[in-house]
């Protein structure tokens, strides 16, 4: 075993040392060539960065050209390309009382502070809301005027909170942010401006391993674990050839599972764990399946081991395992628990995929599923693969009990409901019932129909039928554990929602409440009179002490200052309003300056309330206004700030209601909610489901007269179809991808070929082709209409944007003429009392839109958004090429699309005209959640148009199958025709009644075999002639040379006794001796030409040839005259022969490799056994004087010899013999060295399954 080992790693050192080259070959890319392999080359990127936005930006101040076009308020081509520069650029002019008025900016993503505006000359880190940036500032004086500019490079963006569409990372590049942050100076890797001042620093997060490698070195770590699998694979492959199958497949086992336990518990082949594939987050099934990529791997190997098996099992399981008695017996038995455990096992992971993981598999929302939908449904794939052919082998072992199939059922049966009352699976009962039953109906198919564990199952001809069974059953079990799985979110939003609507809030406000302490107050409130500051600090108390536990609440901070003038509020709340509230309509609770009170819709509202003082001195007053958000109405809540784990949130698919008294009070969609309920209609158990009018509905019961109706739509035959055709073209994919496998992992050292994967046959190619125009259909109708329908998208919202904004623009132009009358202001102070603000508020509402409203410089005057801008997500600066557009091309409207983070919107811009004409403000309308809606719609063309592709597939793989086996039936036909001709015997002729091009083949077949008849008629007798004449004159040879001496012999004791010589008796006897031995010698002719002509009639069986040979050395070791040594290999040496044949073809080459040695010299003969592949080889040694060169070539021929006497038959018969047991024998010699016979024979489990008994 050592020794074979030894040999098949020798054979296959170059993967080894292939795999240990690419392996460092990823260390030396990381370490040396990736650009976060240290915190110092990170912040050497940084730094080459920043200086190159920094020279860019020299270079535009040291060009008059560009600076006079920016400082002009005129248009140019210099500020439609500053547009588009990555940092920002702002200019300045200082007016005559030295304040800055701003002329230019190129961006509306930053702005500078205004505090930061004060800046002397230089650079400076900042950090705003929205990143970490370098501000450089420079002043100049050009004209008499005074302009300074500033330029803003994003070091990293940030926001106050985090989604699909917001993510917070390094500017330069977003995988930095996975193992680095920025420091102070002095801690750690310094980043220098191009002045040399040192910004910032860059550190190494701390991490237990700190290995992280790039993409690149990824790929080439996974290729060369991939190649010691492999390396694997082929000693276990040489082990199984040289030794047997039960070693190979413990090593593979064994090998693989070594490696298994390396990879988990260690960081190998990299520090896989911080990857979200294999996050517990993403999905968690235990400690064997941690997380999604350890099942990947898991059920990668297992489905490798089951390819493995099932290439070196040539015989079906059942014979193979026969020759293990006691595992066949315990198997046999075992196989009745097998069957149901393992089926329960899969579906129980197919489950888990859904219930224990946070990966969407709603098939009917497309844009819902993620790289991890894939990998499930591929894991899903493999696991169905491995369980068919588990369950394909076990129902081989359970047929021979030789219990009859009824009763097999039943024990099978009480098995599974044994298991499924036990605590053993956590799935569903009523799901195990059903996967109870599949199993039976499937046992019954593969005992009746086709086993896939026989052969492979792309090949099987009803391969189509177990990819529509098995793809079938998991889309059901995945749709059942949906199902359960949502009715538990939306159980758990009823209560979270509960808590909402009546008093034991209060509990989740006080603890929240103890982060704002007076000392906190006391020593920040200077902060809230900047802007910047006000916003910064808000911003951090809410995200930071309000969100984890208000989460459900809408939350505003207000403040107030001595005077009781608001402080930078993002609404027009005044002090006394909210004074007003709580004096006449809330009341206090236990906590010290929190109050709660009711709204017009009884839902409960907290105020809580600080009066801040330092010294005895009057600060201000500090509100927190706490609302639920379950009565809000989100229609205008932007699709940026949608967050990811919101039930609700954004989804079309659900509904909610809210019954107060049994009347109907917040509706938020067009569900046909009934205006009120009955006391029957409401659940006396706190909740329950129903289904009604296509939905299911949660009725949960608050115990307060409130009623919570949660409603989703019933999509789940929808979402099974859906399902069923992801499943259905992945199990295809991946069952011929099995069934080439052998192309890809080769198990007997053939060569690889590209060729041999794309060499099919006929059969093949017909489905291929029809199933591939199919797939290309699918591809180019798909594209086209997903374009068709995005450029639609884009004309129809820009038609909608302007249809609106024509709307909104007159309706604001009336409110702005009332407004301006009234308030006898000027046009830049329109908003300064708050009502304007309110009535833009009240237009959005109305017309369900967002709304933005700037001034003609471009400063944001109102937004019914104003979050976006309070968080300073976007700058309160319009779009600077929006503003070109619309100030220096006087265009009347501007549609074009906008990018906040990843979230991409169209918007369109127009300008305010007043009573003259002029223009006075400038209108913008964004697109916020239009996304939504082109979602939805290729969304849904996709689905449809996957279902279709899916049922395609299956019409066309049944009519290529049927198409198919029609042509190629006719050509199998004529193939086992033309296999079945032999010269001599009556060959049928194919009828065929159709005038096709198969039929102008059988025509010709048929003259071909006329034809055939004839020729073989003539070659027959020809040959028997010439049999006849070549036997004739063989037997006459060989009689002839004893038959002389014997004549001489007879004559000359004929002459003795006619002259009566005196010794006549004694050469009597010794003429009679001559003669006994010239008939012997004719006996033995006879017997060799007897042996010769009845080579063909065998007897086969199965016998043990080492045991023959070793039979045969202890008779000829008898003779003290020789010396004769056997040695063999370990291993099965079954063969299936004729035994009698198989003894004469050994002893023939015993006694030939004798007779090479003279009468006197002693024999040494050397007999050696070895497996080769599939086949037992022997080799006859002897070292005798060898085979001249001039003689090899007739050594097989027959009555050829090299001796003095024998009929030369002895080495034909032995051909003869090895080629009718199917081998092959042939010999090396070397003259004056000896001559050694090579016998190969094939073994029992090379044989094909029908010549082996059952």
């Amino acid at each position: 075993m050592i020794k074979i080992i030894k040999h098949a790693v020798n054979k296959n050192a170059w993967l080894f040392f292939v795999a240990a080259w690419i392996y460092t070959l990823s260390f030396i890319f990381t370490n040396y060539f990736s650009y976060s392999s240290s915190s110092e080359k990170v912040a050497g990127i940084l730094t080459e960065y920043i200086q190159g936005r920094e020279n860019s930006f020299i270079n535009i101040l040291h060009d008059s050209v560009i600076v006079d076009a920016i400082i002009s308020d005129k248009p140019s081509s210099v500020k439609e390309q500053l547009i588009s520069d990555v940092q920002g650029i702002f200019a300045y002019q200082l007016n005559d009382l030295g304040n800055p008025v701003q002329v230019f900016w190129n961006t509306n993503k930053m702005s500078p502070a205004e505090n930061d505006l004060q800046r002397p000359d230089g650079s400076y880190l900042v950090n705003y809301p929205n990143g970490v940036f370098e501000l450089a500032k420079t002043s100049f004086t050009k004209n008499k005027t005074n302009y300074f500019f500033i330029m803003m490079i994003p070091v990293r963006w940030e926001y106050f909170m985090e989604n699909d569409y917001l993510r917070s990372h390094f500017a330069i590049n977003e995988n930095i942010d996975k193992s680095y942050e920025i420091a102070p100076v002095g801690k750690g890797a310094p980043v220098v401006n191009s002045t040399g001042k040192t910004l910032f620093s860059i550190r190494e997060i701390n991490q237990a391993y700190n290995d992280s490698p790039t993409g690149l070195s990824i790929l080439l770590r996974i290729a060369a674990m991939l190649l010691l699998f492999v390396f694997v694979n082929n000693i276990a492959n040489e082990i199984a050839i040289k030794k047997n199958f039960r070693s190979a497949l413990v090593f593979l086992v064994a090998c693989f599972l070594l490696l298994r336990i390396l990879i988990f518990f260690l960081p190998v082949p990299f520090n896989y764990r911080g990857m979200p594939l294999f996050s517990k987050e993403i999905y968690h099934g235990g400690f064997i399946n941690k997380s999604l990529g350890d099942l990947l791997v898991n059920t990668l190997l297992a489905l490798w081991v089951i390819i493995f098996f099932r290439k070196r099992i040539k015989t079906n399981a059942r014979v193979a395992l026969r020759k293990f008695p006691f595992a066949y017996t315990v198997l046999i038995y075992s196989s009745f628990l097998l069957i149901p455990l393992i089926s329960f096992y899969v579906a129980e992971i197919i489950s888990g995929l859904v219930e224990h993981s946070n990966i969407s598999f709603n098939a009917a929302d497309f844009f819902s599923l993620s790289f991890f939908s894939f990998i499930g449904f591929v894991i899903i794939c493999i696991l169905l693969y491995i369980w068919l052919y588990f369950t394909g082998v076990l129902v081989q072992l359970a047929s021979q009990t030789n219990l009859p199939l009824f009763w097999q059922f039943i024990i099978m049966l009480s098995v599974s409901f044994l298991l499924i009352s036990l605590p053993v699976f956590t799935i569903d009962a009523k799901m195990l019932l059903t996967v109870s039953g599949f199993v039976i109906a499937l046992v019954v198919f593969i005992r009746y129909n086709d086993n896939p564990s026989f052969s492979s199952l792309a090949s099987s001809p009803y391969f189509i039928i177990w990819a529509l069974i098995l793809t079938a059953l998991a889309s059901s079990i995945i749709v059942y554990q949906n199902k359960a799985t949502e009715k538990e979110k939306r159980l758990l939003v009823a209560r979270n929602l509960q808590e909402q609507t009546d008093s034991s809030g209060t509990f989740l406000v006080r603890i929240t409440l103890n982060s704002f302490s007076d000392e906190f107050l006391k020593n920040n409130f200077y902060r809230f009179q900047n802007e910047s500051d006000n916003h910064y600090i808000k911003d951090s108390l809410i995200n930071k002490n309000l969100s984890a536990y208000l989460a459900k609440y809408n939350t505003k901070i207000y403040t107030f200052d001595s005077g009781n003038r608001p402080l930078f509020n993002n609404d027009s709340a005044s002090y006394t309003v909210i004074n007003s509230v709580l004096e006449n309509r809330a009341r206090p609770t236990s906590y010290k300056g929190l109050y709660v009170y009711r709204n017009n819709k009884n839902n409960y509202n907290y105020i809580f309330q600080k009066k801040v003082s330092r010294d005895s001195v009057f600060l201000g007053s500090f509100f927190v206004l706490i609302q639920p958000k379950l009565f809000e109405s989100t229609s205008l809540v932007p699709e940026l700030f949608r967050r990811t784990n919101n039930l609700l949130s954004g989804s079309s698919d659900y509904v909610l209601g809210v019954y107060d008294n049994h009347k109907l009070v917040s509706p938020f969609t067009g569900f046909n909610f009934s205006d009120s309920v009955s006391a029957s209609q409401i659940p006396k158990t706190g909740y329950a489901f129903k289904d009604s009018l296509g939905y299911n509905q949660l009725w949960y019961n608050t115990g307060n007269n409130k009623v919570l109706v949660i409603a989703r739509k019933n999509d789940a035959f929808f979402n099974f179809i859906t399902l069923f055709s992801y499943l259905f073209i992945i199990f295809i994919l991946l069952s011929f991808l099995v069934h080439n496998s052998r192309y890809l992992i080769q198990n007997r050292g053939a060569k690889f070929s590209f060729r041999n994967l794309f060499r099919f046959n006929i059969r093949t190619q017909i489905q291929t082709t029809i199933i591939g125009v199919s797939f290309i259909s699918f591809l180019i109708i798909g594209t086209g209409t997903i374009s068709f329908f995005i450029l639609r998208f884009k004309r129809n919202t820009t038609t909608e944007l302007y249809n609106t904004s024509q709307i909104i623009s007159s309706e604001i132009q009336q409110a702005l003429k009332f407004t301006i009358v009234n308030a006898d202001s000027d046009v830049e102070d329109f908003n300064d009392n708050g009502e304007f603000e309110k009535k833009i508020a009240d237009i959005a509402s109305i017309h369900n839109t967002d709304i933005n409203l700037y001034r003609k410089d471009g400063t944001m005057s109102v937004s019914s958004q104003p979050y976006i801008y309070t968080q300073q997500i976007l700058s309160k600066r319009i779009d600077p090429e929006a503003y070109y557009e619309l100030h220096y091309n006087q265009s009347t409207r501007f549609v074009h699309t906008e990018q906040i983070g990843n979230f991409s919107f169209q918007s369109i811009y127009t300008p305010i005209k007043g009573e003259h004409d002029e223009t006075i403000a400038y209108l913008n309308i964004p697109s916020l959640s239009s996304q939504d809606e082109l979602k939805d719609e290729i969304s849904g063309f996709l689905i449809t148009l996957i279902i279709l592709n899916a049922l395609i597939f299956i019409f066309s793989g049944a009519i290529s199958v049927t198409l198919t086996g029609r042509i190629t039936s006719s050509l199998e036909l004529i193939g086992s025709k033309m296999k079945e001709i032999k010269i001599g015997t009556a060959n049928e002729a194919i009828r065929w009644t159709r005038n096709d091009e198969i039929g102008m083949l059988v025509k010709e077949y048929n003259k071909m075999v006329k034809q055939l008849g004839k020729s073989a008629e003539a070659l027959a007798k020809s040959e028997r002639e010439g049999a006849w004449r070549e036997m004739a004159r063989q037997v006459a040879h060989e009689i002839k040379n004893p038959l002389t001496p014997m004549k001489l012999s007879i004559q000359y004791l004929q002459r003795a006794m006619e002259e009566n010589t005196p010794n006549a008796v004694d050469l009597s006897k010794k003429l009679a001796s001559t003669l006994i031995e010239q008939i012997d010698q004719l006996s033995k002719i006879a017997g060799d030409f007897s042996q010769f002509a009845n080579i063909e009639n065998t007897k086969p069986e199965y016998f043990d040839i080492n045991t023959l040979i070793q039979k045969l050395v202890n008779l000829y070791s008898a003779d003290s005259n020789m010396v004769i040594s056997f040695t063999a290999e370990e291993g099965n040496t079954e063969i299936f022969s004729d035994k009698a044949q198989i003894n004469r073809l050994f002893t023939n080459l015993i006694k030939n490799a004798i007779e090479a040695y003279g009468e006197n010299e002693a024999a040494h003969i050397q007999i050696k056994q070895y497996m080769q592949q599939s086949d037992v080889v022997v080799s006859v040694t002897d070292f005798g004087n060898g085979i001249n060169e001039e003689l090899r070539s007739k050594i097989f021929n027959p009555n050829f010899t090299t001796k003095s006497s024998g009929t030369g038959l002895g080495l034909a018969i032995c051909k003869a013999i090895v080629e009718k047991a199917g081998g092959h024998i042939w010999f090396t010699t070397a003259t004056g060295e000896g001559t050694s016979f090579y016998v190969k024979l094939p073994l029992v489990n090379k044989l094909p399954v029908a010549a082996q008994p059952i």
